[in-house]
């Protein structure tokens, strides 16, 4: 009865299994919603589908091959490319609705209003930080306040990473490669890159630049450096054992 009640060896993979399932029929769910959605205003079926797919990321324009390679170098590069793509789409039928009037097609209204639920989402969270006394810092991702804490004054700082920001992030994070204070230009637009890498890569770069002097110190004899690159690369993949590791350092 005892060897009957213990925790199976495999309870991760069973745990990440369950969570896989779990998030795709969740997907699934709010696709077929869309899709309905679509259709009792018109649609028919084949547009019903198309559109709802644009909406939440259309894996199916972005050829199996073409995925296959992406994933190889970069973290999730299937999804930014159909957001991308749905982002073109959106200005590109608010640019219709605004030209054409009333002319303009179902689609392009709809993707026109879109946009602006989008934008409408991005103010009303803005507008709700600085209420709560954050600046804005990174247009419509970063807010930063100062709190006073039983340690003195700290900066807390709150980052948004969503769907609804990601030309934000981009657009953020180029605009910050040509800061007067930048030195060079080209090592920051690779950061820029850097963070889109598959976590594979990104932490092998970390490793070989030692990442802002964090991962080892140069001046420790070989096994130490083997033992803090070690530590860090378990952190990163891993990070809910970073802390102890570090603890046992």
């Amino acid at each position: 009865f005892i060897k009957k009640a213990t925790l199976p060896t495999n309870w991760i993979p069973m745990l990440y299994t369950a969570s896989w399932h779990t998030a795709w029929k969740l997907d699934e769910t709010v696709r077929m919603m869309t899709f309905n959605m679509l259709q009792d205003q018109g649609y028919s079926d084949r547009e019903a589908g198309q559109l709802a797919a644009l909406y939440h990321s259309d894996y199916a324009s972005c050829p199996p091959r073409t995925r296959k390679a992406l994933n190889k170098v970069f973290f999730t590069p299937t999804f930014k490319i159909t957001m991308g793509k749905l982002y073109l789409n959106m200005l590109e039928g608010s640019i219709k609705v605004v030209t054409k009037g009333k002319s303009a097609t179902q689609k392009e209204k709809n993707l026109a209003r879109g946009a602006l639920i989008a934008l409408g989402i991005l103010m009303g969270r803005k507008l709700y930080m600085q209420s709560k006394g954050f600046t804005e810092t990174e247009l419509f991702r970063k807010y930063v306040k100062d709190t006073e804490t039983d340690e003195g004054m700290k900066e807390d700082v709150v980052t948004f990473s969503d769907p609804f920001n990601i030309p934000f992030r981009y657009l953020g994070r180029v605009k910050g490669a040509f800061k007067p204070q930048t030195t060079n230009v080209a090592e920051k637009l690779l950061q820029v890159v850097k963070w889109d890498l598959h976590p594979i890569h990104r932490v092998a770069i970390d490793v070989v630049d030692n990442y802002n002097g964090t991962v080892y110190n140069p001046y420790d004899d070989s096994k130490d450096i083997a033992k803090d690159i070690a530590i860090y690369t378990t952190g990163e993949f891993v990070r809910i054992t970073k802390g102890l590791l570090e603890s046992a350092k």
